[in-house]
C-alpha cells in the first residue's frame, strides 16, 4: 500500500505546489511503471502551462512596449513644430523603440503618383536623403502600401516578387510599411 499511496501523495502535494503557482516544482518519475507515466504526463502538463504562461507575459511586455511607443511618438508628435523635426523623431523614436536596422518615412506629392523620402535613420538614411531618394507609387512594398492605403508586412523579402534590394540596406531580411494618411487620402 506504501508502494502506491507514498508517490500518490507526493503527486498531489506537487500539484497543490504547482496550484499555488510554483511552477518548478517537478513530480518524481522513480518507481513503479504507472506512477511513472502519471508523472511524467504531469510533468509534461506543467512544463506545457509554464511555457504558456511564459509566452503570455513576453506578449504583455512586447504589446506594452509598442503602447509606450505609440504614446512617445503621439508626444512627439504634439511637441515638435517642423515637418523635418517631426520625421526625423518619429522614424528615430521607431527604430530604437522596437530595435529595427533602419526606419524611413516617404511623403507623397501633390499630384500622388511620386512617394519621396522625407527622413530616414543612419548612414544610409542620410545617403538616401541626399540622393533624393522617391519611389514611384505602387512600385516596391513602400509604393505598394501608398498605392492601397493598407499596410504590408513581407517576411521574407526574397520571396516577395515586387521587392527591390537596396544596396545600402544589404541586411534586409524584412520590410514592413504602414501607410500613415490624413483625412481622405
Amino acid at each position: 500500500v506504501n508502494r502506491i499511496t507514498t508517490p500518490i501523495n507526493a503527486l498531489v502535494t506537487t500539484a497543490e505546489a504547482i496550484q499555488e503557482g510554483k511552477f518548478s516544482q517537478r513530480a518524481d518519475e522513480s518507481g513503479a511503471r504507472e506512477i511513472t507515466a502519471l508523472a511524467i504526463a504531469f510533468n509534461g502538463m506543467t512544463d506545457r502551462l509554464r511555457n504558456f504562461i511564459d509566452t503570455l507575459e513576453q506578449n504583455v511586455v512586447d504589446r506594452t512596449q509598442a503602447l509606450e511607443t505609440s504614446i512617445e511618438v503621439s508626444r512627439r508628435l504634439s511637441t515638435l513644430l517642423t515637418q523635418d523635426e517631426l520625421v526625423n523623431g518619429v522614424v528615430t523614436q521607431i527604430q530604437e523603440a522596437y530595435g529595427y536596422y533602419h526606419a524611413h518615412i516617404y511623403l507623397l506629392n501633390e499630384t500622388g503618383d511620386i512617394l519621396t523620402l522625407a527622413g530616414g535613420t543612419g548612414e544610409a538614411g542620410r545617403v538616401m536623403l541626399e540622393q533624393g531618394r522617391s519611389i514611384a507609387v505602387g512600385t516596391g512594398v513602400v509604393g505598394r502600401v501608398a498605392q492601397t492605403n493598407t499596410p504590408i508586412v513581407a517576411a521574407d523579402v526574397t520571396k516577395d516578387k515586387n521587392w527591390f534590394h537596396n544596396p545600402l540596406l544589404p541586411e534586409t531580411k524584412a520590410e514592413a510599411a504602414v501607410p500613415i494618411s490624413v483625412g481622405n487620402m
